[in-house]
Parts: C-alpha cells; sequence; structure tokens
C-alpha cells in the first residue's frame, strides 16, 4: 500500500498548534446558524460542528474516534458546552448530519460518477507517470476541483493501482507484438543467471566505478558491450515523457 504521507490526501495532524485551531477550526456565524438548524442538544451540536469543520479541513468524513482530542475541546470551547460533552450520536442521525454538511458545502458525495472522474484522472496521468502516490495526487486534485467528496485512503490506493496495471499491460504489449522472436530470446537471455546469481540484465544497469586506469578499462569494454544490443528505439513506441519518467524513477 502506498504511504500516505507520500500523498497530498488530508490528513489530521496529531498536535495542531493554537494558531491552526483558531483559524480552521473555529466556527463562522454562518457554520453556527447551520448546525443549529440540524441540531439539539450538546452532543449533537458537538458532533455536528466537529465534523463540518472537519470536512471543511480534509474533504472527507473522518471517523469520530480519529478527530485530536485538541481539536474537539477547541470547538466544545467556541460553542461554550459543558466540559463533559462528547461526540455522541445515533448511527441514522450521524447519516443525516453527513447528508446535510455535504448539501451545506455544496460538495457532492463519493459514488460512481466520483469514481469515474477519479478514473479518468488516474488515467490520464498514468500516461507521463507511474508512481501510485502520483496517480493519487493528481485524482484528489480533479475530485477537489469538481467538488467531490474524497474517498477513504485505501480506496484511492486501489484505484490508483488498478489503473496503473492497465496501462502499462497496454504499454508493454505495445512493445511485445513489435519484438521479433530474436529480439524476445535475447531479452530472455538477459535475465538467465549463473550460478552465483548474476545476470546480464545486472551487468545492463550496473554503475561505473571510481575513476582510474583499470576502471576505465572495464568502463569501455562495458560501453563495447552495451553498443552491441539492439538499440530500443526501433520498438518502443510508447509516449517519449513516459520513458523519462520510468527511466528518473529506476
Amino acid at each position: 500500500m502506498t504511504a500516505l504521507e507520500r500523498t497530498a490526501y488530508p490528513r489530521f495532524k496529531r498536535r495542531p498548534t493554537a494558531n491552526e485551531l483558531a483559524e480552521v477550526y473555529t466556527p463562522t456565524a454562518e457554520d453556527l446558524a447551520f448546525v443549529r438548524g440540524i441540531a439539539r442538544g450538546p452532543a449533537p451540536t458537538l458532533t455536528a460542528m466537529v465534523l463540518l469543520k472537519s470536512f471543511q479541513r480534509l474533504g472527507h468524513m473522518p471517523r469520530l474516534q480519529d478527530v485530536p482530542f485538541a481539536i474537539i475541546g477547541h470547538i466544545r470551547s467556541c460553542l461554550r458546552l459543558p466540559s463533559d460533552t462528547s461526540l455522541e450520536v445515533t448511527p441514522r442521525t450521524l447519516y443525516r448530519h453527513h447528508q446535510s454538511i455535504r448539501d451545506y458545502l455544496q460538495v457532492r458525495g463519493w459514488g460512481r460518477e466520483a469514481r469515474h472522474v477519479a478514473v479518468e484522472a488516474a488515467h490520464r496521468a498514468a500516461q507521463v507517470m507511474n508512481h501510485p502516490a502520483d496517480l493519487i495526487n493528481v485524482a484528489i486534485e480533479e475530485l477537489v476541483r469538481q467538488r467531490f467528496e474524497l474517498p477513504a485512503f485505501g480506496t484511492l490506493d486501489e484505484l490508483a493501482r488498478h489503473v496503473r496495471a492497465i496501462v502499462d499491460r497496454r504499454l508493454f504489449d505495445s512493445v511485445l507484438v513489435q519484438l521479433s522472436e530474436e529480439q524476445r530470446r535475447h531479452l530472455d537471455q538477459l535475465l538467465e543467471t549463473d550460478q552465483l546469481g548474476r545476470s546480464e540484465f545486472n551487468a545492463l544497469k550496473r554503475s561505473p566505478k571510481q575513476p582510474s586506469l583499470s576502471h576505465l578499462d572495464n568502463l569501455v569494454g562495458h560501453l563495447r558491450w552495451l553498443q552491441e544490443l539492439e538499440q530500443p528505439a526501433t520498438f518502443l513506441s510508447a509516449p517519449s515523457r513516459k520513458f523519462r519518467y520510468l527511466s528518473r524513477r529506476a
């Protein structure tokens, strides 16, 4: 699974600063009016406001147990609720809060249309990118731009990997059909190993050693061997940007 930290997927800071709490999680007059219209009582009011401010920050509905205590405490203080007020509502009320918050923020929930948008964005990106984190970031940007709720991170990760597999398989197939039997046999030989587990592929990607006369002779011999190999330009027809991306990641 892709490391969440390597993506732009929004998440809570475990220890938000006082400035962040004040700037991001302080309810506005409009927020207060909205929450008072959908919630009654201390716990439902606190829960609705925590969900609202969290959604405004994250772009997706968090699990209540994942909201840092500092955020809950700050919002509870802003609402002037008793210090023992907790996040506690029935599943039905929670569902209604979710729907009302999406309507208030004019954000469409995750569903078939949102998934289509994410897949299309990731597919376009996969023509020139290959790392799942990059594809996830492109999908997030497009979902936010079109005002869709973000799904769980695992959903985006699975989506990006699936799209990459499809695009790369088409890329591999487009190269494979252009290879002759002799070219395929030669490529297969690159992966054959000797008794020590070494192969020509290992030699193919070997980096030059520190400059010296003996190492220079080895490097010249290595370059001559590389020049004897058939150049890939004759059968690699994929977008050049994709190859440049893959070469940087290699």
